[in-house]
């Protein structure tokens, strides 16, 4: 469904709403104080705050779509207490409703959701972890998450699955804008603590093409149940009786001591399919305590302050977490831990004004000096690396950067990290990738339809090794890969596939594949098709003087966040900027290697300082400067050009051309799969360029050969000096005389 802003959903102008007892302030009202009002102010109350969740989705579309077309009003159910309030409380304004199937929850609440959703005629977008990023892949490989883990667990189990409900909703990113609402309240998460100052959660805010809204924000538990007293129609869940919780998460990295006894009294099946799980982590050498769901509830260090919650676990980190551990010294599986961005003066200020419950802008755009940002990134890539040239850290400072506003544009380079033999540094390159791009996967191999269900659940940013393993010898093999990686670099590019079956009947779903791509394999084994959409680094085992660090993941992860964050904080809301950016190009950079470098330039121009001259001059080093390995055809045509060039003449005939051709000291032509270059051969590499041969006499021979210039008679073919002008850098140290 989709929706118009022509005119506004409700009226314009809407009055702001205070809290009825706390008139000037944005803090959420204390539970005790509302507990004190009679049962009729409560009710008074709780209509003040219904209207002000209205003003609020107002307010948010009015501020944020910006004359977009909304293709979704999305209710973020996880069938929860507060999640049901507000599914009742704004179900006349949701077209769909987004469920996040995190693959270890409840049953009941599935059902419970999908019932109630399909009784209100609201369209269900229920999604799943992609394909080698369920909750079960992660414990068999890593062990059940523990309290270090949990932003981890949001990413792989919700933040994953939103990815792909906006992307089956929004087709354009530019054009079009989807709202999430969302059940996040102020109170739940100042129950923190004790544990760090966090800013507020904002009344709403735009993250790309997502409007993030949060009616009951100033919400208490008492006013939720105010609520229910007042419209016993408000869906009920079992579950948060008997749990409560919604169930639909139990990750377990916040698990309290005794709770698995309480979900096996309950809902044994769920707690038969932990046991079971925990027995296959045992099997597959996951260690004490990690191999026991919910061993973090035994342990009794605090919580980082600065660990991030994820927009839908506001409430995972009940007062109880103060004696849950955070992660353990060394513990190189500790998750992320950003820091979340400062409040901006201007924000804090509109925090502590007298009109709250007004929406929480936007922030203002990021105060951060661009140049600073890439240069610590550049610095942070540069310790782990010996590079063959000083460009290489600044480009991949530049890619790195264009992942987390890759939607501006309309193509993404690829990014090749090339080398002759193996322990070249290729591996190390991505994972320090993995730690700087937006939303990375890293991979190996992988079949193209695996690969095409993990773009399109995206966006992501695919960090690929091993790729010499795909490919085989010249480029070749797996078609259907190739034809990924190649339509993937332009953002319009979908790949259909069909669903359904005979009973019901076929449809097509077109799924988008656009994102960053970073590949590494050996030299020589990269279709040309991919590199020609590449910037190909050529990296080569580190000499016995070449010093980098070693690769702590731990460590890397520490130091690597705040730059990560820097990054991510910068680039926030630049999209706009960047869509009809045209940056300067270098003399000589058109046509596709243009294409390639349109949005490092472009992001380089942005940060401003040193970056638009060092971007430029990467950009002539990797598209003049590289020594690249041509075609077959493309050699040929030089090695012609070349030679008509020394004979200074604008004919000859293919008996001398074959002849001087094999004498060329290193080239292929004497040996062209077990036999030399032939007259046959030399026609048929030449008809790609729509050059033939023809009959003429020269030096007093009349015999078949090749000419500089078109012709109409005998044969109709542009002549080899068209192909050179065309497929070949201009060369003004050479000249024929057809030329």
């Amino acid at each position: 469904m989709s929706i118009a802003v022509t005119a506004p959903l409700w009226p314009e102008d809407p009055s702001p709403v205070v809290d009825p007892l706390r008139p000037g302030t944005v803090d959420p009202t204390p539970d005790e104080v509302v507990a004190a009002l009679s049962p009729a102010d409560r009710r008074c109350r709780v209509l003040a705050l219904v209207e002000q969740a209205h003003s609020i989705l107002a307010e948010a579309l009015a501020e944020h779509a910006g004359g977009r077309e909304i293709v979704g009003v999305c209710l973020l159910w996880s069938g929860g207490n507060d999640s049901n309030v507000l599914a009742h409380l704004m179900r006349s304004h949701a077209t769909h409703v987004v469920h996040a199937n995190t693959g270890i929850g409840i049953e009941q609440t599935r059902r419970h959701v999908r019932e109630t959703a399909a009784a209100w005629g609201l369209p269900l977008i229920e999604k799943h972890p992609p394909p080698g990023s369920t909750y079960r892949d992660y414990v068999l490989k890593h062990g059940f998450p523990g309290p270090g883990q949990h932003y981890r667990m949001y990413q792989r189990l919700k933040e994953r699955a939103l990815r792909q409900a906006r992307a089956e909703l929004v087709g354009n990113g530019h054009r079009q804008r989807v709202v999430f609402l969302a059940g996040r309240r102020r109170a739940e998460s100042a129950r923190r603590a004790g544990q760090g100052d966090r800013p507020p959660i904002p009344l709403h805010e735009r993250e790309d093409s997502v409007i993030w809204v949060s009616p009951i924000a100033m919400w208490t538990k008492l006013d939720l149940n105010t609520y229910r007293s007042m419209h016993p129609d408000v869906p009920h869940n079992e579950v948060c009786d008997h749990l409560h919780m919604s169930g639909e998460c139990l990750c377990g990295s916040f698990a309290k001591p005794g709770e698995l006894d309480q979900i096996r009294d309950f809902y044994p099946d769920t707690a038969t399919q932990i046991d079971t799980l925990a027995a296959e982590a045992r099997a597959a050498g996951v260690p004490e305590p990690r191999c026991r769901w919910g061993w973090g509830a035994t342990r009794g260090s605090p919580v980082p302050a600065d660990q991030p919650l994820g927009r839908l676990c506001t409430s995972c980190t009940a007062p109880q977490l103060a004696i849950l551990p955070g992660p353990e010294p060394g513990d190189t599986m500790t998750a992320p831990t950003p820091n979340p961005p400062a409040a901006t003066t201007e924000q804090a200020n509109r925090d502590r004004s007298p009109t709250p419950l007004r929406a929480v802008p936007d922030p203002t755009p990021s105060t951060l000096d661009g140049a600073v940002v890439l240069d610590s990134v550049r610095d942070f890539v540069s310790r782990f690396s010996a590079f063959p040239s000083e460009h290489c850290a600044p480009m991949l400072a530049l890619w790195y950067a264009h992942t987390w506003v890759a939607d501006a544009f309309y193509i993404t380079p690829r990014l090749i990290l090339s080398s002759p033999e193996p322990g070249s540094g290729k591996t190390r390159v991505l994972e320090i990738a993995q730690h700087l791009t937006k939303e990375p996967e890293m991979t190996a191999g992988g079949s193209a339809a695996a690969l095409v269900r993990m773009v399109a659940a995206g966006p992501i940013t695919v960090l690929m090794d091993e790729v010499d393993a795909i490919f085989g010898a010249g480029g070749s093999g797996n078609e259907e890969v190739r034809q990924m990686l190649n339509l993937g670099y332009k953002r319009s590019a979908t790949v259909p596939k069909t669903k359904g079956d005979p009973g019901t009947g076929f449809t097509v779903e077109r799924l988008p594949i656009f994102a960053p791509t970073a590949l590494a394999g050996l030299a020589g084994r990269m279709p040309d098709t991919i590199t020609t959409r590449a910037i190909t680094i050529h990296l080569r085992r580190r000499r016995q003087d070449e010093h980098v660090e070693a690769y702590r993941e731990s460590k890397v992860i520490r130091q690597s966040e705040p730059i990560r964050e820097a990054l991510s904080t910068w680039l926030n809301g630049m999209g706009d900027r960047l869509v009809e950016a045209e940056p300067e190009m270098p003399p000589g950079v058109d046509d596709r290697p243009a294409e390639i470098w349109e949005p490092l330039l472009a992001i380089a121009e942005l940060a401003g300082g040193h970056w638009p001259t060092t971007a430029r001059a990467a950009c002539s080093h990797f598209v003049f400067g590289q020594k690249t390995t041509p075609s077959l055809g493309v050699r040929l045509l030089s090695d012609l050009r070349d030679l008509f060039a020394a004979e200074r003449t604008d004919r000859m005939h293919t008996s001398d051309i074959l002849a001087r051709l094999r004498a060329i000291e290193d080239s292929p032509w004497p040996d062209l799969g077990g036999k030399p270059l032939d007259a046959q051969r030399l026609a048929k590499e030449m008809s790609l360029y729509q050059v033939a041969p023809m009959t003429f006499k020269h030096n007093n021979t009349n015999a078949k050969g090749y000419v500089t210039f078109p012709t109409d008679t005998q044969v109709t073919q542009v002549g080899l000096a068209d192909a050179w002008a065309r497929y070949l850098p201009v060369n003004t140290d050479q000249s024929s005389s057809g030329n």
